[in-house]
């Protein structure tokens, strides 16, 4: 903890932790006296935030239980149209509604159960966590000096989930630039 003599008489620290940086760069001097004067008034301020939340958690509650709906809808709306984001959470509810009414009462094939576990967790045999299914790797699929379970596909698979989020990101900058 930090003695009264390194904060000389305007608050202002003397030794220490240097000061967050300006937008050129330049470190601020870190001076606590307008700090100590405002405390107060911001932890009334956090009081009464803290406060607001809780009222809004329980209005937010109130009209789901009147309305029929899962207080998160509620909550979701309610955040989305008071922030800027309300075009992009709508188009997420839409594409989920589209994925969940396209795949409704559809269930994909289960694959056949994981090789037992040797008691630490780990699948019994050469390290592949599908052993024993029709998942398991091809020895052939094997990288020479990859670790265990990485293997071209999986490469492959890493480099399109790179490229997918790439053009997530450049859509999303292409949408916020207009």
């Amino acid at each position: 903890m930090r003695s009264n003599t390194d904060v000389g008489q305007q608050g202002l620290l003397t030794e220490g932790p240097k000061g967050r940086r300006d937008a050129d760069g330049t470190e601020a001097a870190i001076v606590t006296k307008p700090l100590h004067k405002a405390l107060g008034e911001l932890l009334t301020l956090k009081g009464k935030a803290d406060a607001a939340k809780d009222r809004l958690n329980d209005a937010v509650k109130a009209i789901a239980k009147q309305t029929g709906l899962m207080a998160s809808v509620v909550n979701r709306l309610v955040k989305a149209k008071a922030g800027d984001d309300y075009e992009d959470e709508k188009r997420k509810v839409d594409q989920a509604a589209l994925v969940f009414e396209e795949f409704a009462g559809e269930l994909p094939e289960q694959p056949a159960a994981a090789a037992p576990a040797n008691g630490n967790g780990k699948p019994k045999g050469d390290g592949d966590p599908l052993a024993g299914t029709d998942l398991a790797l091809d020895p052939a699929q094997r990288i020479a000096g990859a670790p265990e379970g990485i293997t071209g596909t999986t490469l492959a698979g890493l480099d399109a989930a790179g490229k997918d989020a790439a053009a997530k990101a450049q859509a999303k900058a292409a949408r916020t630039a207009h």
